[in-house]
């Protein structure tokens, strides 16, 4: 993978992230191939650990509503 593809790649997971995580990694162009690859990884890895969390927290709010329903049920 080029330098640009890396770059590519890192500018569409940052523009899904938070304000913080894009300022944080905003001056990635300049870096080196071997860093870019980190970042990517990086980035990855937050977007995974991110996604995880809102599936999670969507499960949580099924529950809530689930368990109100029932307990207006009774």
């Amino acid at each position: 993978m080029s330098k640009a593809e890396i770059g590519l790649k890192i500018e569409t997971l940052l523009e899904q992230m938070s304000e913080s995580v894009q300022k944080k990694y905003g001056g990635f162009k300049s870096k080196r191939r071997d860093e870019l690859l980190k970042i990517l990884e990086v980035g990855r890895l937050l977007f995974k650990s991110d996604n995880e969390f809102e599936n999670s927290m969507m499960v949580c709010e099924k529950d809530v509503v689930r368990v109100k329903i029932e307990m207006q049920n009774r």
